[in-house]
């Protein structure tokens, strides 16, 4: 086995990458909601939800650490204000 490669915190992974990466499953989740009241008093509600977590192979950041891909799903609600 080669010498994992150390990649950049912004290291955007390749097709080769996922297809060699191995999946990893989300046991858990607490997706909880950032709220924004705009001074208009309109509220913004967004949260993100992760649809995929994959584990890269061979490739670290420059601590050591395992590098991750995901696939996430923004999600946005938008309140208008009562009057």
């Amino acid at each position: 086995m080669s010498e994992p490669e150390v990649v950049p915190h912004n290291y955007v992974a390749t097709e080769e990458d996922l297809r060699t990466a191995e999946t990893v499953y989300v046991e858990e989740s607490t997706e909880k909601w950032s709220e924004f009241l705009m001074q208009d008093g309109m509220r913004i509600r967004v949260k993100t939800t992760i649809l995929n977590v994959y584990k890269l192979a061979n490739k670290i950041d420059d601590k050591g650490n395992p590098i991750y891909a995901m696939n996430i799903s923004p999600l946005i609600s938008v309140m208008h204000a009562k009057k």
